[in-house]
């Protein structure tokens, strides 16, 4: 929301590079070369040895819990003390002064409150943070947009410390924004519903990040999921129809459903194409969603 002065904000109007200098004068991107690369990061990047152990850890159970039935483990809303120093020790390593400037500026937080020349920008920004759990999920979400890929190794550093401290959110496939982390089967079968690459799966894309998102617009999920939906099936459906629209596709099921088969099978003895129909109805009801751009048959 452009011009909102709150901290639920898009950051689909930021950009910067990440040109510049840190607080103690070294270069913001490192000198080319796997030795220069250690030089330059130090310990702050796990080892191969050590993201395996991340992996894993995600698995272990303590030794106090082994002996009792296995349960989903509670995620953490907000950042939990036990995640609060990893994740303020990200923003001071990876930020630039001239992005945490332009994150608080985007923020609405002046960072001429904290009366110091002792502290850079980005500590600055992280003392903020640090004051309000739900202003640090900002911040990191507003970083790694704004490393749009530049800087993958940060990012993922990020993603091991979200994953293996519990943390609701999680680092969106992207790598631009966090989303709230689903179970995986849940988020692989999205992934695949539709084509990477059609317009199904833009528009399926875009509903998935309005659901799970850091500002959640049911809205745009909703609009964004009828539109997926019409553009995998009006090719196919209702070919020669210009104007078709969900309504359409769902009549057009019904009256043809001798030339449809589904490929699941449904319980009960329902007819499949009356159910699938009936649930693109439910789903269909509502207002305009506006024209979702169709995937050729």
């Amino acid at each position: 929301m452009a011009g909102s002065t709150d901290h639920g904000v898009s950051w689909q109007h930021i950009g910067s590079s990440r040109a510049g200098c840190r607080r103690d004068g070294v270069p913001e991107r490192p000198p080319h070369g796997p030795q220069d690369l250690a030089a330059f990061r130090g310990q702050h990047i796990p080892s191969d040895r050590k993201r395996g152990a991340v992996s894993n850890l995600s698995a272990w159970r303590p030794l106090s819990e082994r002996d009792k039935p296995a349960t989903e483990e509670t995620l953490y809303e907000g950042v939990p003390p036990h995640l609060a120093d990893s994740l303020s020790s990200w923003i001071t390593r990876n930020l630039a002064n001239e992005t945490a400037a332009l994150i608080a500026m985007r923020l609405r937080l002046d960072l001429r409150e904290i009366q110091s020349t002792n502290f850079s920008n980005s500590d600055k920004l992280r003392m903020f943070a640090e004051d309000d759990t739900k202003l640090h999920l900002e911040v990191l979400d507003a970083a790694i947009f704004m490393l749009r890929g530049s800087d993958p190794a940060s990012v993922e550093e990020l993603e091991w410390a979200l994953e293996a401290g519990g943390s609701a959110w999680r680092v969106a496939r992207d790598g631009r924004s966090l989303e709230r982390r689903v179970d995986e089967t849940v988020r692989m079968a999205a992934e695949t519903a539709a084509t990477p690459g059609t317009n199904a799966a833009t528009h399926l894309a875009a509903a998935w990040q309005a659901i799970y998102g850091r500002n959640p617009n049911p809205s745009r999920a909703y609009s964004e999921s009828i539109k997926a939906v019409e553009a995998a099936a009006i090719p196919f459906v209702s070919p020669a129809n210009s104007k078709a629209t969900l309504g359409t596709v769902i009549r057009d099921l019904e009256n043809q459903q001798t030339r449809w088969q589904l490929a699941v099978t449904v319980p009960g003895g329902t007819d499949p194409i009356a159910r699938c129909s009936r649930c693109c109805g439910s789903c269909g009801k509502g207002k305009p969603t506006g024209t979702a751009v169709l995937d050729g048959p």
